[in-house]
């Protein structure tokens, strides 16, 4: 079955448009990093989110290992042109903070997706966020942080 067959009828999360808009806004690149299959996530992306400049969609294949492995999230810091010290593994999953950790970049749990808080609470996620608005405040404190030391 195709890629296609798997998206029916869903929505990206309230807030996610606006989210992703200021986002960019800011200045920020951003990049998906996905255990579904490439032809799911690009499929997905094109669908619902092709407006916006991803640096790189990455999903599961025979040259990306599968999140934990830090390999990919990696190449997306050298594709961004960035520090480890602003790179955020947004997600909802434990994988999603395993893959963090495992990069030594930012982790920041989402309550509204796959995922409930108390699944993962046994792992202490960083950082975790309600809504996509909060995503600011995390960016904003890491941001201060960061500007402390140049």
């Amino acid at each position: 079955s195709s890629a296609a067959s798997y998206v029916y009828k869903r929505q990206p999360y309230e807030g996610i448009y606006e989210m992703l808009n200021q986002v960019v806004a800011l200045g920020y690149s951003i990049a998906l990093i996905t255990n579904k299959s490439q032809e799911m996530a690009e499929v997905i992306m094109n669908d619902y989110f092709s407006d916006y400049p991803w640096i790189e969609i990455i999903g599961q294949s025979k040259n990306h290992p599968a999140k934990p492995d830090p390999t990919t999230v990696h190449q997306m810091v050298t594709l961004s042109h960035t520090t480890d010290n602003l790179v955020f593994m947004v997600g909802d999953t434990e994988v999603d903070l395993e893959v963090a950790r495992n990069a030594g970049i930012h982790e920041v749990f989402v309550t509204w997706g796959f995922r409930a808080l108390a699944q993962v609470a046994h792992i202490h996620p960083k950082e975790i966020i309600d809504t996509p608005e909060n995503l600011f405040e995390i960016i904003q404190k890491y941001r201060s942080k960061e500007e402390c030391y140049d």
